[in-house]
């Protein structure tokens, strides 16, 4: 486009040159020269301030894209920092019921071994059979308290195992969508900064066919004064 300009501008000083030294008919046809030269630049005026306009839309659209995906990622944020709390929380009760079924698995072997001695006992001397036999009883239902609390430790062991994956599984898909997003937030970024670029050069453009314009309109004038000069001098 700058070499257009300087065409432009080497024909409307040729024919400025050219009607300086013709008169008459010399004029007329420096004047049409220099009419078709202002419609050419205007009409390159009116498609640089097209190309600004679409460029301008398309920065106003990136901005809002990249709000759009800032606020997302915000959210998108705040999800994965709850599920992290939540997946924390899960380990340590993970840990700790992990903790409990060791002990009431230790608990089950010492009353087993109690039921084992208690029965040993009892061949020994039969005359603590009586409270030997009330111990036994004692311990058998230990053991089974204990078995059951195995059974519920188990159990929810199996359930926070069973959160801890859910939960592993939510954060592992919240990283790849942030990381989809983030590559969204730097193209429209990219495109923000190409179209900035790109609207520096058409402005540059439409400033420098606008002095060209006033130019060109400046010697137009000065062309149409001098028939009535010469006139003057004839009279």
């Amino acid at each position: 486009m700058d070499h257009r300009a300087l065409k432009v501008a080497g024909i409307v000083l040729f024919a400025l040159a050219a009607a300086s030294a013709r008169a008459g008919t010399g004029q007329d046809k420096a004047k049409e020269e220099i009419g078709e030269n202002l419609a050419k630049i205007r009409a390159n005026i009116q498609d640089i301030t097209k190309n600004l306009e679409t460029l301008d839309e398309n920065l106003k659209t990136g901005e809002k894209n990249i709000a759009m995906l800032e606020q997302e990622l915000a959210a998108k944020k705040k999800s994965r920092e709850e599920i992290s709390a939540n997946l924390e929380r899960a380990g340590k009760s993970l840990d700790e019921t992990t903790r409990s079924g060791e002990d009431f698995q230790k608990g089950l072997a010492k009353d087993q071994e109690l039921v084992e001695t208690t029965r040993r006992d009892i061949d020994i001397t039969k005359k603590r059979l009586a409270q030997l036999q009330e111990n036994l009883k004692i311990l058998a239902e230990n053991v089974e308290i204990d078995r059951e609390n195995i059974d519920k430790v188990t159990k929810a062991k199996e359930i926070w195992e069973k959160n801890a994956k859910s939960y592993k599984s939510a954060l592992a898909e919240l990283d790849g969508l942030r990381k989809e997003l983030d590559g969204q937030l730097k193209s429209q970024r990219d495109s923000i900064e190409r179209n900035s670029m790109e609207r520096k050069k058409w402005s540059k453009q439409l400033d420098s066919q606008k002095k060209d314009l006033e130019q060109i309109e400046a010697e137009l004038r000065k062309v149409n004064e001098k028939p009535t000069e010469t006139k003057k001098k004839g009279s």
